[in-house]
């Protein structure tokens, strides 16, 4: 005698409702966003944000990039480019490359070296484990 359809249904309907019990529960928690002081709207994406000001306020990477790119004068062939550690530059990219080659025209520290900001050690805690 084999199983039957509605034995599979059970079985699989137990392991469902066991499993289920083991997922952490979830509150409806309200997570306040920073604003950016850029834009002004919320920054939700703090693994992408940047720290601005004395205060090292995170605002979002593309605020960040656009103000830097209508501060700077760019000339043909340059572009703004993130390169690490809160530092950008201007760029300019070798003819024929495809991206993958260029010359650095300036570095800009954008982020302060010497801050480290409360939201970016919470998220560094998170990252290490």
């Amino acid at each position: 005698m084999g199983i039957t359809e509605t034995d599979k249904n059970n079985r699989n309907e137990q392991h469902r409702r066991k499993n289920f019990r083991k997922r952490p529960r979830w509150h409806n928690r309200q997570v306040e966003y920073k604003s950016c002081p850029i834009c002004g709207k919320s920054v939700k994406s703090m693994l992408t944000a940047i720290a601005v000001n004395e205060e090292g306020d995170p605002a979002h990477f593309d605020c960040v990039l656009k103000q830097l790119s209508e501060q700077e004068k760019l000339a043909g062939g340059e572009k703004i480019t993130y390169i690490g550690n809160g530092t950008f530059a201007v760029v300019k990219m070798k003819p024929g490359s495809r991206g993958s080659a260029f010359t650095v025209i300036k570095r800009i520290q954008y982020e302060n070296k010497d801050l480290k900001a409360d939201w970016r050690k919470r998220i560094s805690k998170r990252i290490k484990k």
